[in-house]
């Protein structure tokens, strides 16, 4: 409880940097208000501070606002951890995975 209501403040606050770790109990603080409430109401406090406004999107913060749910950021954090434990199972490289996902070679 503690931790989600740290969490809270800080989303209250407008702040735009989250750890890893604690954005599925953020997420599961407010799923119950759509992405449109929440990114309304995260950009009317941000315009009230007299902070620089960087762009929400490009920041950990994006993935509060943008996530439905908490089950889909668990279903997101399932997909990564499959993923690593492909890539370690096969003893890839990080190189020779980067060349299998960039198909367009740019």
């Amino acid at each position: 409880q503690h931790l989600t209501a740290v969490t809270s403040y800080r989303f209250l606050d407008s702040q735009l940097y989250f750890e890893d770790k604690i954005v599925g109990t953020s997420i599961r603080a407010i799923q119950n208000n759509s992405r449109e409430e929440r990114q309304a109401f995260f950009n009317e406090v941000r315009m009230c501070r007299r902070r620089p406004l960087k762009d929400w999107r490009e920041c950990p913060v994006s993935r509060l606002l943008l996530t439905p749910d908490e089950y889909h950021h668990l279903e997101f954090l399932s997909i990564i951890t499959a993923v690593r434990s492909s890539i370690r199972r096969n003893g890839l490289k990080v190189f020779d995975v980067f060349r299998g996902f960039d198909f367009d070679r740019d």
